[in-house]
């Protein structure tokens, strides 16, 4: 990791959580929407050439392992789907790298799934959309 790097900092700092939350081992839906988060936010640094490609990888490769078998049976497809493609990160532009669209689709659909909405901030946000 580049020093004084902020982009850097913030994929560190979330995986770490992500790891914890792991460790806890009971809201799966979080440890899928924070890992989602992650996937955009290295995204974002992979396209602004902040996050270098190797680390891009081996954060979610740290939260895969991290993962259980009892854990692993409660994920979503989604969150399969996620992991497929960022676990090859480090072979992007290549044949046989990740397709950052599938990524950011399946990051998307776990973000958006109406169940991570308390009515009330679901209410909020149709308002404050009309």
């Amino acid at each position: 990791m580049k020093k004084n790097n902020l982009h850097n900092k913030i994929i560190e700092n979330r995986v770490e959580f992500i790891l914890d939350l792991i460790k806890g081992g009971k809201d799966i839906e979080r440890i899928e929407r924070e890992t989602a988060l992650l996937a955009i936010d290295v995204i974002d640094g992979l396209k602004k050439k902040e996050a270098p490609m190797k680390q891009a990888c081996n954060c979610f490769r740290r939260i895969i392992y991290a993962i259980d078998y009892k854990t692993d049976n409660q994920l979503s497809n989604e969150f399969q789907d996620l992991m497929h493609e960022a676990l090859i990160l480090d072979e992007l532009n290549t044949k046989y790298g990740p397709d950052l669209d599938l990524l950011i689709e399946a990051a998307t659909k776990i973000l958006t799934r109406k169940k991570f909405f308390p009515k009330k901030i679901k209410r909020h946000i149709t308002a404050v959309r009309v």
